[in-house]
């Protein structure tokens, strides 16, 4: 059997959510990255948030995904997959870790709200090679934190965005 480690788009009319983190050191100046597309590869909204005070990674995991999650409901998308690289993550929202750090129940507690506005939601685990996009954009974000410009000033546009091939409608 061989493992393929290259993103794969949703089924037809579904979208997937894809969210990392990137951490300058744990604690350290974080970022969080989020990208949703089509079943096209078609990329629908990019996010890029700098995340200067997360107190651990696993923060930043969860803040990058209540990030994502908050622009995806406006959305309102009837079939949604959310896929990330954090076990951690991925276990807490499928309900397999209850006892979380208080800091991350709270932000656990706006995931949940965020979920409760979206009908159809597959929740996946993956391995970090399929997540570059999210890896790209939350590295971005982590050195935008580092900078103390950063929210005064604009930011360069990414270049060699990672893509997927064509689609046919």
């Amino acid at each position: 059997m061989e493992l393929s480690f290259r993103w794969e788009p949703p089924p037809s009319l579904w979208v997937k959510l894809n969210s990392d983190c990137s951490s300058l050191g744990n604690p350290g100046p974080d970022g969080a990255g989020c990208v949703l597309r089509n079943e096209c590869g078609g990329v629908l909204f990019v996010i890029p948030q700098p995340i200067p005070h997360a107190t651990t990674s696993n923060m930043a995991e969860f803040m990058a995904l209540a990030f994502g999650l908050k622009v995806l409901t406006k959305f309102r998308h009837n079939s949604n997959i959310l896929e990330m690289d954090s076990q951690l993550l991925h276990k807490t929202i499928t309900g397999c870790v209850e006892d979380l750090h208080w800091t991350l129940a709270e932000i656990l507690f706006h995931i949940r709200n965020s979920l409760a506005e979206l009908s159809d939601v597959r929740i996946v685990w993956n391995y970090r090679e399929m997540n570059k996009c999210a890896d790209v954009l939350a590295g971005f974000a982590s050195k935008m934190a580092s900078s103390s410009t950063w929210f005064t000033t604009p930011h360069g546009q990414l270049t060699k965005w990672p893509t997927h091939g064509g689609c046919t409608a």
